[in-house]
């Protein structure tokens, strides 16, 4: 006896668009009611009353790949997107790249073996060409953190250089101009752009940037002592920190308080994404917040409207835009 997605299967469409054509849905286009009817016939399959259900019922995996897990910020993206697909019944297995383009392809290619209906991808490694392979061959196929252009209604991206460019103006204002920064190791692809705003408002400012001069570290805790160490090291004179995230920010500060500075009188730091432990920091962290939950709570959305063919989507994706969050680890520069 045919099922319903032996008719979706036939038809090359979701159990969910069927149950739309069954219940004389308006959301579906001639050309696949079409296809669907079609379907039904040839299979002979005859609804029921629980076919009604089935939009309901027929379960959503979503998969997720991310660079790691031990950094807050990918932990942070994980809590939230579980937290929400949990909200809508929806199941989510993970997958680690590990900033490598072929473990990253290997992470996808997993959860498509373990049944994934969608993919959403935090990629640090794979270039827009690829994605856009990928794109062709998997419909769920949600990109996080990046905007291409042709397949710009499956993106959510944030805007990276211009929360650099933030961040900076913000300590231009308070009046420093011997700023130190520190940057990421592994040179992902949000550092350059990071590093990018940077350069604008030092520019904008007249303030001369050297390249040489910027400190590279892991991107946690102790890559911030360790970069704070460098700092002083080299008796580079700096009144405040311009940091590439929140972890990194938190260890600048322990380490240089280690040192007898005061965190802002001597040494104003700043941070980028506005995590829990940025909050909950002594002095509270001020930094650029990156809106993790929303773009988490949406890109499940969007896996959704993909696989459902809900027609939902923008065809421009979804653009976001940095905030500053001003807490007690910067100041204005005293005079002297």
């Amino acid at each position: 006896m045919p099922t319903i997605k032996d008719v979706a299967h036939l038809a090359n469409v979701s159990t969910a668009t069927v149950s739309r054509v069954i219940n004389n849905s308006q959301s579906v286009s001639q050309e696949t009611l079409l296809q669907v009817k079609q379907a039904i016939k040839k299979l002979k399959y005859i609804p029921n009353a629980n076919a009604r259900q089935l939009v309901k019922d027929d379960k959503l995996t979503v998969g997720l790949v991310l660079t790691q897990l031990s950094d807050p910020f990918y932990a942070t993206i994980v809590h939230e997107i579980e937290q929400y697909a949990r909200h809508l019944n929806i199941s989510v297995l993970i997958s680690i790249g590990s900033h490598n383009a072929t473990k990253e392809t290997e992470a996808i290619r997993r959860l498509q073996a373990d049944g994934c209906n969608a993919i959403i991808i935090y990629s640090v490694a794979l270039s827009d060409q690829q994605l856009l392979d990928l794109s062709q061959e998997i419909k769920g196929l949600v990109i996080l953190n990046r905007h291409i252009s042709k397949i710009a209604s499956r993106c959510l991206d944030f805007n990276n250089h211009a929360g650099a460019e933030l961040a900076a103006n913000y300590l231009f204002d308070l009046g420093h101009r011997n700023i130190a920064v520190v940057s990421a190791t592994n040179k992902q692809r949000d550092a350059k752009n990071r590093l990018a705003g940077i350069k604008k408002a030092f520019s904008d400012h007249a303030v001369p940037f050297n390249d040489k001069d910027v400190v590279y570290g892991e991107c946690d805790f102790w890559g911030g002592r360790l970069c704070a160490e460098t700092l002083t090291a080299r008796n580079q004179e700096f009144t405040a920190v311009l940091c590439f995230n929140d972890a990194m920010a938190v260890g600048i500060i322990a380490q240089l308080k280690q040192q007898g500075l005061q965190i802002p009188h001597d040494v104003s730091v700043i941070g980028f994404d506005d995590l829990f432990i940025g909050k909950k920091n002594s002095p509270p962290l001020t930094t650029i917040r990156y809106p993790i939950a929303i773009m988490a709570q949406k890109s499940i959305q969007l896996a959704w409207n993909i696989i459902a063919e809900q027609g939902k989507n923008t065809p421009q994706g979804y653009r976001y835009f940095p905030t500053l969050k001003v807490r007690g680890s910067t100041a204005a520069l005293r005079k002297q």
